[in-house]
């Protein structure tokens, strides 16, 4: 899965279908300049490589809280079918209990009409925890059912307090979310880069270092965008929009868990 989502502006037909090649930067002039070239490239790849394994790491986080948040709401489900199996167990036994204690009071009565109220005691208690469980079983269903969309809703939820805490912790996370989106354009001539302007600062300060990513851009714009969140990210070229908001892959990921959910239990275990 990819960890950046991208949307696309209305480009015309040509632009659209516009392959996008790899010239290179310098002539060939003897071994120590292809040496320092290859040299270069490593580093980049390098870098690539550890930016995409960090976010990766950052979204499996988010991924694995969800899912622990999604496994507490199992548990609570087995906690409630559980109670429901005592209350049933439960029943049982008083039905067992009423039954001996009319049976008995019909070898007092009379055995034939002790018999009759037995029966008729015992049906009746029979009825009764039949209508318990079945009560039971549908407030548990609904339980179930309410359940694991708010704690998904929840879960999605602390992953954006905890990475949006992440950021603000350690700068060198948003420095490595800009290098991942920049690696994603690398090949585009013009790119503009909208951030809120709580980090427009920072990433002005950082302008140098992602132009060293971007392999054929003449020029790097970086611009405050007070519209976006907090934590948004929106870079721009001829070609198309991507928007790096952390918060607008959170809510992808949400979309993912909740259609997971819909699914239903059966089809989610045979995935599994």
């Amino acid at each position: 899965m990819s960890r950046v989502i991208k949307s696309h502006n209305t480009i015309p037909a040509s632009e659209q279908s516009k392959t996008i090649s790899i010239k290179k930067l310098f002539q060939e002039d003897g071994p120590a300049v292809e040496e320092s070239e290859a040299d270069n490239e490593l580093i980049k790849q390098r870098s690539a490589a550890e930016l995409e394994k960090e976010m990766e790491q950052k979204l499996s986080q988010a991924e694995s809280k969800a899912r622990q948040t999604v496994a507490e709401a199992d548990d609570y489900a087995e906690q409630v079918r559980s109670q429901i199996e005592a209350e049933r167990q439960q029943a049982e036994q008083q039905l067992q209990e009423a039954f001996e204690e009319a049976r008995q009071q019909g070898y007092n009565a009379g055995f034939s009409e002790g018999q009759e109220a037995g029966r008729q005691t015992y049906d009746g208690f029979i009825t009764e925890a039949q209508e318990i469980i079945a009560s039971s079983q549908a407030d548990y269903a609904r339980t179930i059912e309410s359940a694991e969309p708010v704690m998904i809703d929840l879960a999605v939820a602390l992953a954006q307090r905890i990475l949006g805490k992440k950021l603000e912790e350690d700068h060198e996370n948003w420095a490595a979310l800009l290098k991942q989106v920049m690696l994603e354009v690398r090949e585009h001539e013009h790119v503009k880069i909208y951030v809120h302007p709580h980090w427009y600062t920072l990433t002005l300060q950082q302008k140098a270092e992602l132009e060293q990513l971007l392999s054929h851009t003449e020029q790097l714009y970086i611009y405050p965008d007070s519209g976006l969140p907090e934590n948004g990210c929106v870079v721009e070229s001829k070609y198309g929009r991507i928007d790096a908001t952390l918060d607008r892959q959170l809510e992808q990921l949400k979309v993912q868990l909740l259609e997971k959910w819909k699914e239903g239990p059966d089809e989610r275990a045979g995935a599994d």
